[in-house]
């Protein structure tokens, strides 16, 4: 690498740019909000086939007392939806509450 001498070089001019940023304050109101709601509405002729399914109900009666209502539960491809209804249940019970003794005095 070699050095020219200084007198080989052409005088180079560089400008200089100045940027300065003028910074404001403005008030703004806020807390509002300005909502617009646009409806599109067309017509439009659908000839879509729509999704069919068949199902088959059984009812089987079970007719046992249980303590807690079942879940809902899925066996293979079934569901098994349990109705219980609520049985009031009167019982009847003898309490002693006293005796009374009869007793022939002489």
């Amino acid at each position: 690498m070699s050095v020219r001498p200084s007198a080989d070089l052409q005088d180079v001019v560089v400008p200089i740019y100045e940027e300065q940023a003028l910074i404001t304050k403005r008030c703004v109101v806020t807390e509002r909000v300005k909502v617009a709601r646009v409806t599109h509405q067309s017509e439009q002729l659908m000839t879509e086939t729509l999704a069919q399914q068949q199902v088959k109900v059984d009812r089987i009666p079970i007719g046992k007392l249980i303590k807690a209502v079942p879940k809902i539960r899925k066996e293979g491809d079934a569901i098994i939806i349990p109705i219980v209804e609520e049985i009031p249940v009167v019982e009847h019970r003898l309490g002693l509450i006293e005796e009374v003794w009869v007793r022939r005095v002489y």
